[in-house]
């Protein structure tokens, strides 16, 4: 199965709960530059720097997991636990971040 593109995943998934994008005049294309942005901030700024880095490789340089543990010299598991951390954390604070702004 082929792993689709960060913005494509389970994240932008997790903001479907957003009922109704015109609402208060925001299109399709607005909401989603206005999620890339928050997630970039919430990568940058909110994230450990192994877990930036893991994701970094995992989602944006299309690496796999047992590609970034032999190029970091950690186990498998240490890779993936670094990113279902990450990836938890990013899904609270995004939903914190859209919640309360709507």
């Amino acid at each position: 199965m082929p792993r689709v593109s960060f913005y494509d995943d389970v994240w932008l998934n997790q903001i479907s709960y957003k009922k109704s994008l015109n609402e208060d005049g925001e299109t399709n294309t607005q909401f989603i530059n206005r999620l890339k942005k928050v997630i970039h901030e919430i990568i940058t700024k909110d994230l450990t720097p192994r877990q930036e880095e893991m994701v970094t490789l995992y989602y944006f340089d299309r690496l796999n997991m047992p590609q970034i543990a032999a190029l970091k010299s950690l186990n498998k598991s240490t890779v993936s636990r670094h990113l279902k951390v990450a990836q938890k954390k990013i899904k609270q604070l995004l939903k914190y971040s859209f919640e309360m702004n709507a």
